[in-house]
């Protein structure tokens, strides 16, 4: 929950840049989906269908650095989380489950996280019998997992600090759509991985029923936060061009009670909010508190760095 007065967005004397699409080099074959004035344009590309920002700030890592952006404050706003902390109690089973299908697919081994906020996934790769590793811009978020006695550097993806060649596993849970330059990141972290080594991403899907559904107004749409909004044809391009192979896009599906759904429902988008009103009234208590798979449009991708 982040303060009215604190919008979460960049310095006004931050400079604009627009680029061009990064999967196909277009500069100029794009539709505008929703201009966001000072936080940003956000455009499609009408030859391969990335989402992206453009013009955008030139830097926006101020965002991560500021405590409000994990929900330290008392109202709500469309930038940041709305309070991280407590969903991390509802986040537990997913990430659990998320460990537990890696430790499936690569056995043990030296496990980096990049923007592991809090920690909470971190926990679940340990127990799950990972040595962890987790990177965090926002030093506030990266200090409760330091204090939570997990190895939590506070940096980005390109620090020097973090080792090349030397994981088993790479990990970014909703993380990619906010990194500036998507070829070059995964690039980055491809060298990070052995050989033969995994990567384990999640990320909002483009082409997901809430996504076109909602049309202009899917809360995924969160200018300057996040800069692109991928595809599953778009993302596997990106990561073959690269040098990953193997790489598989599946749906990410999640286990929430319903009351947490429609709460968030509720908060994200507006329209829907009668609905949701309703829903809570005559659903029963005992229907509002179970946990339920639900599929809200995330994708889950999986991607190995060659043997060779």
């Amino acid at each position: 929950m982040i303060d009215e007065q604190h919008q979460l967005q960049p310095p006004s004397r931050v400079p604009f840049e627009a680029i061009a699409c990064p999967v196909c080099g277009d500069a100029m074959n794009v539709r505008v989906v929703r201009d966001d004035g000072d936080r940003g344009r956000i455009v499609r590309c009408r030859r391969c269908d990335l989402g992206y920002v453009s013009p955008r700030p030139v830097s926006t890592i101020g965002l991560y650095e500021d405590p409000a952006y994990f929900g330290q404050s008392e109202t709500t706003s469309d930038a940041g989380y709305l309070a991280y902390g407590e969903d991390s109690g509802v986040m537990r089973e997913y990430f659990a489950r998320v460990a537990h299908d890696l430790a499936e697919r690569v056995g043990q081994g030296r496990l980096l996280e990049v923007g592991c906020a809090n920690g909470s996934f971190l926990r679940a790769a340990r127990e799950a019998s990972f040595e962890v590793q987790g990177v965090e811009p926002g030093d506030s978020a990266a200090q409760l997992a330091r204090d939570a006695g997990l190895p939590v550097l506070t940096g980005i993806l390109d620090d020097p600090a973090i080792e090349i060649g030397a994981w088993d596993v790479v990990v970014l849970l909703q993380t990619v759509e906010h990194l500036p330059s998507p070829e070059p990141s995964f690039a980055r972290l491809l060298t990070l991985l052995r050989p033969g080594g995994t990567l384990l991403l999640t990320t909002p899907n483009q082409h997901s029923w809430l996504a076109r559904l909602s049309g202009k107004h899917w809360f995924e749409y969160k200018p300057p936060e996040h800069l692109f909004l991928f595809t599953p044809r778009t993302i596997a391009a990106l990561l073959a061009r690269v040098g990953f192979e193997d790489i598989e896009v599946t749906r990410d599906v999640h286990r929430y009670p319903p009351r947490w759904v429609i709460g968030r429902l509720g908060r994200y988008v507006p329209v829907a909010r009668p609905l949701v009103a309703l829903a809570e009234r005559l659903l029963p208590n005992a229907l509002l508190d179970a946990t339920l798979p639900v599929y809200y449009g995330s994708m889950r991708v999986t991607a190995r760095r060659p043997q060779r």
